[in-house]
């Protein structure tokens, strides 16, 4: 018989999905799909990742490893810097709120992790 995965192993689960769910959205968002994603220009695939991360720390409250890990940034503090730039320019730049609250808005709502997730 299967073993029912623990309460830790089905929020992992639900992380890993919302942060799969948001970095779909965000690609659709800036315009890469499957075909493009690999031939669109690097700063145009960064920056939608770099969003996805900001959005996934947002709305899941993930930890900085977690995104680091699930993003490819390697290290956490790799995944701070980028949620902290992303921030300022979210704060600095009415366009790019106006997306991210968009994208925000298109998914469903994820319960957050703890604050040792």
């Amino acid at each position: 018989m299967k073993k029912k995965p623990s309460v830790v192993e089905q929020r992992e689960i639900s992380t890993r999905h919302a942060l799969s769910l948001i970095a779909h959205r965000v690609e659709i968002a800036f315009g890469l799909d499957v075909h493009t994603s690999i031939t669109a220009p690097w700063e145009i695939q960064r920056e939608a990742r770099n969003t996805a991360a900001f959005i996934g720390r947002r709305l899941t409250g993930a930890s900085y490893e977690k995104l680091g890990v699930f993003f490819g940034f390697g290290m956490h503090p790799s995944a701070l810097r980028v949620c902290r730039e992303v921030d300022r320019r979210y704060r600095t730049d009415a366009q790019f709120r106006r997306l991210v609250d968009e994208l925000e808005k298109s998914l469903p709502t994820v319960a957050k992790e703890g604050p040792n997730a």
